[in-house]
């Protein structure tokens, strides 16, 4: 199971790259020329073939040491981008979803989130931000909204949102290949998931 919060809205979302984790394909003789330490076994490549090496500008782990050890980390370490089609247990009638991805919450980030709601919020009536586990629980989840002004979203809002308890019912069993009596036996006992939702309007 892992966690999802993402944002749905009537108007497009505008997507928002994480500046960290930029990725680029680069030519052998691109990454040295960047000043990349390249393993020995690329020594044999074709040095001008593009794409062959995949650099990254950040250590993954490094943020999350430097969170580990006390500190915030990076107020723009967060990405806002469209979210798959293949999600299927979002919830939203808005046409419009993307995730948002970053990492644990820090104050900075959260500052940066509500900036980029105030922005949206210029041309659509409200927006919708979700958080829920993915590939929890059995039949359908309970959904809980809350609505609320914009001015009233703050950092400590968006943080109790993405810690929210959501998981409950099966957990993520597998139930393929059991017989129609004990698929409906767990239908019947277990508990339904939650998925939480605060709906912002100007």
């Amino acid at each position: 199971m892992s966690h999802l919060m993402y944002l749905a809205s009537d108007c497009p979302l505008e997507e928002v790259e994480n500046a960290h984790y930029q990725t680029k394909l680069l030519s052998v003789n691109e990454a040295e020329a960047a000043g990349i330490r390249l393993p020995n076994w690329l020594d044999g490549v074709d040095r001008d073939k593009p794409d062959t090496v995949l650099w990254q500008d950040k250590d993954p782990f490094e943020e999350w040491q430097r969170e580990e050890n006390g500190g915030d980390g990076f107020d723009d370490d967060y990405s806002i981008l469209k979210l798959s089609d293949s999600v299927w247990e979002i919830k939203t009638e808005k046409k419009y979803q993307a995730e948002v991805a970053w990492g644990r919450y820090s104050e900075g980030r959260a500052r940066n989130i509500i900036a980029y709601i105030q922005k949206h919020l210029e041309r659509a009536e409200e927006l919708e931000i979700w958080s829920l586990w993915l590939g929890d629980g059995c039949g359908r989840p309970k959904i809980q909204k809350e609505r609320i002004a914009l001015d009233a979203l703050t950092p400590e809002k968006l943080e109790q949102l993405a810690d929210a308890p959501c998981f409950g019912g099966t957990m993520g069993y597998c139930r393929e290949g059991l017989p129609w009596e004990v698929l409906r036996e767990m239908e019947e006992s277990c508990a339904e998931s939650t998925q939480y939702c605060i709906v912002v309007v100007k």
